[in-house]
């Protein structure tokens, strides 16, 4: 029905792997999937399919050692508010993402895996607390939580008192204020800022390989998903070439796995900088596939275009040797090419 669903060891499966003829229904409606540890027979597979709702909860809430759980009202001071939270499920725990916002403070929804938020210098007002949970492993949300609280101001910022000093001093409050109302905004700012800029990291932390600093296998694989699609819906063309380091197993016993990361390092260098120049152009996606592997998606080329470019970055790769510390160490590759047109493959046969 167009979901997927991520069946694991807690539904009955014996072990979490499985292989793509290890699927077999039965007439009453059953099914046995291979595993490899053996055999399991879901009796009712619709009941696996049945996810059941999950909300998110709000387990504490301080601020300056007062609990803030059932709301109501606290005077405000420079005390920072802190909510801990979690989501009442035990699915897919390691997959789970909180959404959470401060309405009335936050301008966005913060997202992130920790259950956990806090808001130093927090000014007085009334406040709304919401997070809900996304299981991000079966696209599920679960229902949201709230707690509502307000923090007073002091008395020395009541109306009244507020007026009986504008009657006084009118500039020098004023000018007060203003600092303290801009502080504010900067503190908030910044804060904002921050937030963006770990968002930023992680999303980028989760796309791209640690070693080499291209993407990672899973956003090559969604976006060669995309560029499929996308010879579906326009009837234009694609290449897909996987760059193979030839024996690399003799580099690492020979010169050890440093240098062997360096050489992947270096490789994957080269293959960006190829990308830069006529050889092939920058639309073209660049990742490592996995171990020794590389995967080059040729965005609107023909064959004949493709083998060009696998061409051209084979003479990248092997035209010189490596350098790591004194050693120069010789680096051959295997270019193994396809091509999709209208209607394309699917991708696991493309690959």
């Amino acid at each position: 029905g167009g979901k997927v669903f991520h069946i694991t060891d807690e539904d009955g499966l014996i072990r979490d792997d499985t292989g793509d003829r290890a699927f077999l229904p039965q007439g009453d409606g059953s099914v046995w999937i291979g595993t490899g540890k053996g055999a399991s027979h879901l009796l009712k597979p619709e009941l696996v399919l049945q996810r059941p709702l999950f909300a998110a909860a709000i387990e504490d809430a301080q601020y300056g050692g007062r609990s803030l759980l059932g709301g109501g009202t606290i005077d405000w001071s420079q005390a920072t508010p802190s909510i801990r939270f979690s989501a009442l499920t035990f699915r897919n725990s390691h997959e789970l993402l909180y959404h959470s916002q401060l309405l009335g403070f936050d301008a966005a929804e913060t997202v992130g895996k920790g259950p956990a938020m806090s808001y130093p210098r927090l000014p007085p007002g009334s406040y709304t607390f919401r997070v809900y949970a996304e299981d991000t492993g079966n696209g599920a949300l679960s229902a949201p939580a709230e707690l509502t609280f307000e923090l007073t101001p002091p008395w020395w910022r009541t109306g009244w008192a507020e007026a009986l000093a504008i009657a006084f001093v009118l500039g020098l409050i004023a000018v007060l204020w203003y600092l303290l109302h801009q502080a504010l905004l900067a503190q908030q700012r910044k804060l904002q800022k921050m937030v963006e800029q770990r968002t930023a990291e992680l999303q980028k932390q989760a796309n791209h390989d640690s070693l080499t600093g291209l993407l990672n296998r899973r956003a090559l694989l969604n976006a060669l998903s995309q560029e499929i699609d996308r010879v579906s819906r326009h009837k234009t063309e694609l290449c897909v070439a996987i760059i193979d380091l030839d024996h690399f197993k003799r580099i690492n016993d020979t010169f050890g796995h440093l240098a062997g990361d360096e050489t992947l390092c270096q490789v994957a260098a080269r293959l960006v900088s190829v990308s830069r120049i006529s050889a092939a152009r920058t639309t073209d996606i660049i990742g490592r596939y996995g171990g020794e592997e590389f995967l080059v998606i040729f965005r609107e080329a023909r064959y004949s275009l493709g083998v060009e470019r696998c061409e051209s970055i084979r003479q990248a790769i092997c035209e010189r040797p490596i350098r790591y510390q004194n050693e120069e160490i010789t680096v051959t590759c295997s270019i193994g090419l396809a091509w999709a047109h209208h209607p394309p493959e699917p991708v696991a046969k493309l690959l």
